[in-house]
């Protein structure tokens, strides 16, 4: 207990410490210089896209996804903002997800498979889109990219064969999988069958407009991001490409992902900030726009902590009014 406590001690602190180091660099004067010349315009589409995604979109992702365990559109604000108050003080990133999941098994009585599957759901569903976005980026902008990596002194070849060989060991993995399927003992193949169901109760669970609507809404919430730093970026005179924001926020959510600090603090920053610069924006104002993305962030926990402290863990529905769509589960 001990030893987690001290692990989580240092991850915290050197979130902190990174985020001075940023906080040092920024120059403040400068800043409002720029500010006082700055469209307001600009500033308030920059956070209100912030807003919008961080605060609407993200919620109305996860109500899409678990609206059959939820009553209400208010339980599902509640459970929505109490995940983020503990995603951004827990010392994972996916801390939030885990009292999600209790809170889903309490309102319905039953197994962790079915609501841990739609969350997961809701993780990937925005994750493999910006992946997906940042490996289109890579594949048109590659040499420019390696250029740009170069100046600033980050020696990276992002060569085809690096991607023939990494499709090479996946598919050898599947391989090895499949030869030695018949070798896997009964109990294993049990588990993976019930794994199997409970995926198929959880995809049961969503129609095909449901997984439309999903698709629709990451896809905008990714783009309000987008739009958000280009706007942020323009109140303080500087530019940069729309396209290019696509791989600054597909990269810093697969660097955010590093359990290295506590929900991502400093490390989210620190990228943000270190690809704005790649990109030509001056360094105070990548800095900036860095922590007004955790301001909103934090924007979201806080009212999780109202809630929370007001109204504690959802009620267990009644069995006469929610039945169960995924037997045994």
């Amino acid at each position: 207990m001990l030893g987690k406590r001290l692990q989580n001690l240092l991850k915290m602190t050197f979130g902190l410490c990174v985020l001075a180091w940023i906080a040092w660099h920024l120059e403040l004067s400068k800043l409002l210089d720029l500010a006082r010349r700055g469209e307001p315009l600009h500033f308030v589409l920059g956070v209100g896209f912030l807003v919008v995604a961080m605060l609407g979109l993200q919620w109305t992702r996860l109500h899409l996804l678990i609206k059959s365990y939820t009553p209400n559109l208010a339980t599902s604000l509640k459970i929505f903002f109490v995940g983020a108050l503990f995603n951004n003080f827990l010392p994972s990133n996916i801390g939030g997800d885990a009292v999600r999941l209790m809170y889903l098994k309490n309102l319905r009585g039953e197994g962790w498979g079915t609501p841990l599957t739609l969350l997961v759901m809701y993780r990937l569903s925005s994750f493999v889109l910006l992946v997906i976005g940042g490996l289109a980026y890579v594949s048109v902008e590659r040499q420019r990219l390696i250029a740009l990596l170069r100046a600033n002194h980050l020696f990276v070849e992002l060569r085809p064969t690096t991607w023939l060989l990494a499709a090479a060991l996946s598919l050898a993995l599947l391989a090895a999988a499949y030869m030695l399927r018949h070798r896997v003992s009964a109990r294993v193949q049990g588990r993976v069958a019930e794994s199997v169901r409970t995926v198929r109760a959880a995809f049961a669970l969503l129609s095909r407009a449901d997984a439309f609507s999903l698709l629709v809404q990451t896809a905008l919430f990714h783009l309000c991001r987008v739009l958000s730093f280009y706007f942020l970026v323009r109140y303080m005179g500087q530019s940069v490409a729309l396209w290019d924001l696509v791989f600054v926020i597909s990269a810093t959510a697969v660097i955010a992902v590093l359990p290295v600090t506590v929900a991502g603090l400093g490390v989210m920053e620190a990228s943000i900030t270190g690809l704005l610069v790649m990109y030509g924006v001056e360094l105070s104002c990548a800095g900036a726009v860095a922590f007004v993305n955790r301001a909103v962030l934090l924007l979201s926990a806080a009212i999780g902590g109202v809630i929370y402290l007001r109204s504690g863990e959802p009620r267990p529905a009644q069995p006469a009014v929610v039945k169960s769509s995924a037997p045994g589960v």
